[in-house]
């Protein structure tokens, strides 16, 4: 028969320290406290569950991101700014649009490495 728990430890924690280990926890799928005492005993932890949501957000916005920003360039161009203003603001929005692009493939690189963890 495995032994039972009955003792408590009392300890302090900032807040983001606090989040943080609960967010580890989460991953586990273990409770906060059967977390902190195997990561204390130097278990092996294996990540069993994956929040999805907060990369899904993140999608979501750069995606509204780059929407603003094909917007910005069609409202350039129709209402006639000289040449090379337009030219010149079109490459910061391409470059800013290619960066959102790189940003938003590693958000989804996570989110499907996410999905095959368990």
């Amino acid at each position: 028969m495995a032994e039972k728990a009955t003792k408590r430890i009392h300890m302090r924690a900032t807040p983001s320290e606090l989040s943080a280990i609960n967010r580890k926890a989460r991953t586990t799928g273990l409770s906060r406290s059967r977390f902190m005492i195997a990561s204390a005993l130097g278990c092996e932890l294996k990540v069993t569950a994956f929040d999805a949501e907060p990369v899904r957000e993140a999608n979501r916005l750069l995606a509204n991101a780059t929407g603003n920003l094909n917007q910005v360039a069609r409202r350039l161009n129709e209402y006639g700014f000289e040449a090379e203003d337009v030219v010149a603001i079109v490459d910061a929005i391409e470059e800013l649009d290619g960066q959102v692009r790189e940003l938003r493939a590693a958000l989804n690189a996570m989110l499907e490495s996410g999905r095959g963890l368990r």
